[in-house]
């Protein structure tokens, strides 16, 4: 297997998905461990918290995708995900 690195990610950035109840789109990929964010345009808006804890704005509700569960091994979640954007390898 090979392993999976954020850059290798990237070009899934703006593509759009049905996932869990609603649709998502990627919006950024975390080089550490790596992760997929994915916006959910479906979900309630939520309360964004400034930098001293303080309820500052509404924002889309995010989800993080880790890549892996554990050391080498795909999480459950990734595999979902790319499941459905059609990447399965």
């Amino acid at each position: 297997m090979n392993e999976i690195s954020g850059q290798s990610l990237r070009r899934w950035i703006g593509r759009e998905v049905t996932y869990g109840n609603g649709r998502c789109q990627i919006i950024e990929i975390l080089d550490d461990g790596p992760a997929v964010v994915l916006c959910c345009r479906d979900a309630p808006s939520e309360i964004q918290g400034n930098q001293f804890g303080e309820p500052s704005r509404r924002v889309p509700k995010t989800l993080t995708i880790p890549v892996y569960a554990e050391a080498g091994v795909l999480s459950e979640r990734f595999l979902i995900l790319r499941s459905l954007l059609g990447e399965e390898e």
